[in-house]
């Protein structure tokens, strides 16, 4: 996995999306931990979703194609809290 090892969003907020790049190719993906609200797209390794909670996640990514599943990594999700002043 040759993709950031960190990523950010906002509770409420649509994520900005991450994507599992890989090198050589991959055709599947898979993650546990990712912060709530996040899911993977096991085909494309796109992360999406609208996280529904703040907080540091740690989770794992992984990542095969024909040859095998390689090395996982771990990547971490940093979720800022939807703060709004004045309401």
């Amino acid at each position: 996995i040759t993709s950031s090892r960190t990523a950010a969003g906002t509770v409420g907020a649509t994520f900005g999306g991450y994507t599992i790049t890989t090198s050589p190719a991959a055709t599947s993906f898979a993650a546990v931990g990712l912060p709530p609200g996040l899911s993977l797209n096991p085909g494309s390794g796109v992360v999406s979703g609208t996280p529904t909670a703040s907080g540091t996640y740690h989770a794992t990514l992984s990542a095969n194609n024909a040859s095998g599943t390689g090395q996982p990594v771990v990547v971490v999700f940093t979720i800022a809290a939807n703060i709004v002043f004045g309401q």
